[in-house]
């Protein structure tokens, strides 16, 4: 807008709230203060939070790595001067909306991951992670599996494990922390760890294992006859692996010159699929 506009009386309204570069917008608060970039905005749905979030307003910047809430006056509108920090430490926040429950959710740009904020009047549930020395192999597939890196937030409760390791969707494998499994059979299977709190809350998490007796691997594409060509994956034309041996088959690269052939680089230690 041309500056003899907006400076004329009416052309502009004052902002209901804002802050200077290198000035926090709580007295106090953990928020970094090196920049001042409203990334976001989104006013709470009904849910979950304490009633005080009802109809709030929730803002984040960007550079400062926080959320704010400004509360709902009586008239309805936001009321600067009951702003608070709502999430401190987040990451190079760009977007903002009320979901399911009425939880704030948010977008990080950096580590491109959506979060969802939560409210738990008591106890929180654990969270499961799943770990595993290998996700391929060829038939019989021996792995073992690590879920000791599950957690809880609440101090002092502890975990029980219920594994789901045959993939049939029933948690009655294994109830120890680093189980074992072999797979005889060739397939994906969706192997799943259900880790339960003191209070009974519960997480799970999903790794899938792929047992084979193919190798997906890389071929090198090279005019017949030069040493020169490029990588490329061809998992259809993967031989077939046969006690530790190569059984390979005549193979023409599909580039449409005929004058190509294809080549198994290394040996049969590549990703297996079935």
């Amino acid at each position: 807008m041309p500056r003899p506009l907006y400076r004329s009386a009416g052309a502009a309204a004052a902002p209901l709230f804002s802050y200077a570069r290198g000035a926090p917008v709580v007295a106090g608060e953990a928020c970094g203060s090196g920049g001042n970039t409203i990334s976001g905005l989104a006013f709470a749905g009904p849910g979950n939070y304490p009633a005080v979030y009802t109809g709030a307003l929730f803002f984040a910047d960007y550079s400062r790595g926080c959320i704010w809430s400004m509360p709902a006056a009586a008239d309805g509108r936001p009321d600067p001067a009951g702003r608070t920090p709502f999430a401190v430490g987040t990451n190079s926040v760009v977007d903002l909306t009320s979901g399911p429950a009425g939880d704030l959710f948010y977008v990080e740009f950096t580590s491109g991951s959506v979060h969802r904020v939560r409210y738990f009047a008591g106890a929180q549930p654990p969270t499961a992670v799943l770990a595993s020395d290998t996700d391929n192999g060829p038939l019989p597939l021996t792995v073992t599996f690590d879920g000791s890196g599950s957690h809880d937030p609440d101090i002092g409760d502890t975990l029980s494990y219920a594994w789901d390791l045959d993939g049939d969707g029933a948690f009655d494998d294994a109830s120890v922390a680093t189980p074992q499994f072999t797979y005889t059979s060739t397939g994906k299977v969706s192997v799943a760890l259900r880790v339960t709190d003191t209070f009974n809350l519960s997480n799970t998490a999903v790794r899938a294992i792929h047992a084979a007796t193919r190798c997906n691997s890389d071929w090198l594409f090279a005019p017949e006859g030069s040493a020169a060509g490029r990588v490329d994956t061809q998992p259809a034309l993967a031989p077939t692996c046969i006690a530790g041996a190569m059984d390979w088959p005549a193979l023409t690269a599909a580039t449409g010159d005929q004058d190509f052939a294809a080549m198994r680089l290394g040996d049969c230690s590549g990703n297996w699929r079935p």
